[in-house]
């Protein structure tokens, strides 16, 4: 017995001297991990706040995934070390007072930061998860500082400064709750009553409408296109029916023929203005930015929801709660008979300045990223009695703002990307790497895309906006059909009926079978058609730079057009404004591939499926032409020229669907008497079909790209808003649209 007791006994010692030995590790890790927790939380408070502001503007997907992560974490930590605090007070040290008065900061960074509530549209629809939250972590909070009140008597100071905090945290917590849930509320499908909001929202345009196109030709008439604050004024008004509009909110509305009337001289008076092309453009990019800040941010709902004044004084009393508490904290460390450990006070002497600054930055934030507070500073002078007694209070708001928020600041990233097919599969080619090959075989890595980025130019802008108002402006605007699964190239016949050759325009829209191929499969056959059309004039192939061909490079394609009169300089005109014509389609040509081949806008299974046949039949075309020994080029201009000169193959064994056809239509094309009446035709293809992506691809799609820098078909969206086509028309969606595709 003796001995076993002995045995226990060296036992207990040992683990008591294991125990020993780690306990200062264990001790250095209690005292210092809740810290390092508490300052990591505040640093992803700071990178939010002057960080998210930038992905309205840039493409970056590296700043995207910076910016998840930080959203993700920040409310998971803040969640953990509050936990922490209630369950352990704050650490293993002897004096926890401080660590506790850390607990309503959490309650701060749980309410976010002014610049982004919601990462993505499916975070709106999350309120209810961030109200569970609040229930849960304020009654938290709560016992904290109750623990502060039954504690020592001397620390009672610091109960106060934690109540204000308190106050500051639990109030914006719950703002950040209501402005998800606004936010939420208007996207279809989020909401139990989806049919109330839409008529609702249809209610709200029958209304708004007449009075939105009258303030365009008010504007128009005066002469003030180029007035930031008038445009933001006009955006600002129309902002409910732009939200709407691009929430697809607003699918059919009936007015009566006088509205119809206003927009149809809204229109005419549009196409008559000499700055049209600066307004429309600056005003749907300002109403996107106002769309933006609605959905994603706390400025939108803010603004919009609150009037100028309590917006004002809602920012006030913001700022002032941490400000008094930091004043109240630093009355009491200076009179306060307790010593406290250093590395506590330096850090919350960090989160009360901290606090402090982050509310003040954000005001200033409010100017430099949105719109919302541009506009209520221009709506103080007739919504608050105080500011209209205080005229020169208006006068430095505004200078201010126009310093902080210049009226030429670009509200997007002004990019569109652009994605050629064939130099895809010449990359494609090209990566010949086993590991690389077997890697996108299992579906680790997808094919190469080659997907460059180019600014929109002023010439593409003009291209787009003029169609729309010719289009608006005649009766085709009852004609066009416009809806899912309808889409028939009918502005090209339109333009087809107009000309004098109409066989050969009909013997193309036999060809290419416009009206019963799928969408995805005429933007791919139209694709491959811009291509080859690109190299040819009437009658002579081009030998134009290759640098043209590629990205960029001059503007010029060297062709030769046969004028029958007028000299050198309209044959320069005719041929700069062909040139000019000719680089707009590669664009529009290369944006709408992008659209249904990479970004998956109408794509569907469908429509995935057409992309990617496409994609192998052109990777299987040059593989078989190098085995042959008749190519096999990497240079893209000598692949479309054999593609072009190749016989065609129709009901032989190698039958290229998408080629052969291609190859006919621009054999037909080509046969147009006039060039410009060849480039024309298919620029009214391609301006039909970014038109019908744009209305077509849904609000999640133009949503999600809002907060990616922005993509110009949604700025096409808000021109058709703008012209009047969802209110001149009836909106004829077919639950079992006719399709085909050219592999059927």
């Amino acid at each position: 017995m003796r001995t076993l007791r002995e045995v226990q006994e060296v036992g207990v010692l040992h683990q008591t001297a294991q125990r020993s030995s780690l306990s200062p590790a264990h001790q250095f890790l209690n005292e210092w991990e809740l810290k390092c927790m508490v300052m990591a939380s505040f640093s992803l408070q700071v990178f939010i706040l002057f960080f998210s502001g930038f992905r309205k503007r840039y493409c970056s997907r590296v700043l995207s995934v910076l910016l998840w992560l930080a959203y993700l974490s920040a409310d998971s930590l803040a969640v953990y070390i509050l936990g922490r605090l209630t369950l352990r007070g704050g650490g293993g040290g002897s004096n926890n007072h401080l660590a506790l008065f850390w607990a309503p900061f959490l309650l701060l960074h749980l309410g976010g930061q002014e610049t982004m509530t919601a990462f993505s549209m499916e975070d709106n629809a999350l309120w209810k998860r961030h109200l569970l939250s609040l229930v849960t972590q304020v009654p938290m909070a709560t016992y904290v500082v109750t623990k502060q009140l039954s504690g020592d008597n001397n620390e009672r100071w610091l109960v106060l400064p934690m109540v204000l905090v308190f106050v500051a945290g639990t109030g914006k917590y719950a703002e950040r709750i209501w402005t998800l849930r606004r936010a939420g509320s208007v996207a279809p499908g989020t909401s139990r009553s989806t049919s109330k909001l839409v008529a609702r929202a249809s209610n709200h345009a029958v209304w708004d409408t007449p009075g939105y196109y009258g303030q365009l030709c008010f504007v128009i008439s005066k002469k003030q296109e180029r007035n930031f604050e008038v445009i933001l004024d006009v955006a600002a008004q129309a902002f409910k029916l732009s939200l709407h509009f691009l929430m697809d909110m607003t699918p059919s509305i009936s007015l009566i023929p006088q509205d119809i009337k206003d927009i149809k001289q809204a229109v005419e008076v549009f196409q008559s203005s000499e700055e049209r092309v600066h307004m429309a453009y600056k005003l749907a990019e300002i109403n996107l930015s106002l769309i933006y800040d609605y959905l994603y941010t706390k400025f939108g709902a803010r603004h919009f929801h609150m009037l100028p004044f309590c917006n004002i004084f809602h920012r006030i009393i913001a700022l002032a709660l941490p400000s008094v508490a930091l004043g109240l904290f630093v009355r009491g460390m200076m009179t306060g008979g307790n010593v406290h450990d250093t590395t506590d006070v330096i850090i919350s002497y960090v989160l009360l300045v901290g606090a402090v600054i982050l509310e003040t930055c954000s005001i200033f934030m409010s100017f430099i990223s949105s719109c919302w507070a541009y506009k209520t500073i221009i709506s103080l002078s007739l919504t608050c009695p105080l500011c209209r007694d205080i005229p020169g209070a208006i006068t430095g708001l505004l200078y201010v703002a126009r310093r902080l928020h210049p009226g030429n600041k670009g509200e997007w990233s002004a990019k569109m990307a652009q994605y050629n097919m064939i130099r895809g599969c010449i990359k494609e080619k090209q990566d010949t790497g086993l590991l690389r090959r077997a890697m996108r075989w299992v579906g680790i890595i997808g094919v190469p895309r080659e997907i460059t980025h180019i600014g929109v130019s002023p010439e593409l802008k003009k291209l787009i906006l003029d169609k729309l108002l010719d289009i608006a402006s005649t009766p085709h605007i009852n004609e066009w059909d416009i809806g899912v699964g309808k889409f028939r190239g009918q502005w090209a016949q339109w333009v087809a009926e107009a000309k004098q050759d109409g066989a050969n325009h009909h013997q193309v829209f036999q060809i290419c079978n416009i009206q019963g191929l799928e969408f995805v499969s005429s933007v791919l056959l139209w694709h491959i058609v811009t291509d080859i059309c690109l190299l040819a004039t009437d009658d002579v192939a081009v030998d134009g730079d290759e640098e043209h061909l590629e990205d960029g490079g001059d503007s010029s394609s060297h062709e030769e057009e046969h004028l029958e009169d007028g000299g050198s300089s309209h044959h320069e005109d005719v041929e700069g404004s062909l040139s000019e014509l000719r680089e707009s389609i590669k664009e529009l040509s290369n944006y709408v591939m992008y659209l249904v081949a990479d970004c998956g806008a109408m794509a569907g299974s469908e429509g995935h499926y057409v992309v990617t046949r496409g994609q192998k039949e052109v990777s299987r075309w040059m593989l078989e032409k190098e085995k042959r020994g008749g190519g096999g080029s990497d240079d893209r201009k000598k692949v479309i020229e054999e593609i072009r000169d190749e016989d065609s193959s129709f009901f032989h064994e190698n039958y290229y669907p998408v080629l052969d056809r291609a190859r006919r239509v621009a054999s037909d094309l080509l046969k147009v008497g006039e060039a410009g009446d060849r480039w024309e035709l298919i620029s009214a293809v391609w301006l039909e079909m970014l038109c019908y992506v744009a209305y077509n691809c849904g609000a999640a799609f133009h949503a999600k790209h809002l907060a990616t820098g922005g993509e110009f078909v949604t700025h096409i969206k808000m021109l058709l808003f703008m012209v009047g086509v969802p209110f001149m028309r009836d909106v004829k969606v077919s639950l079992f649209p006719e399709a085909g595709n050219i592999y059927s």
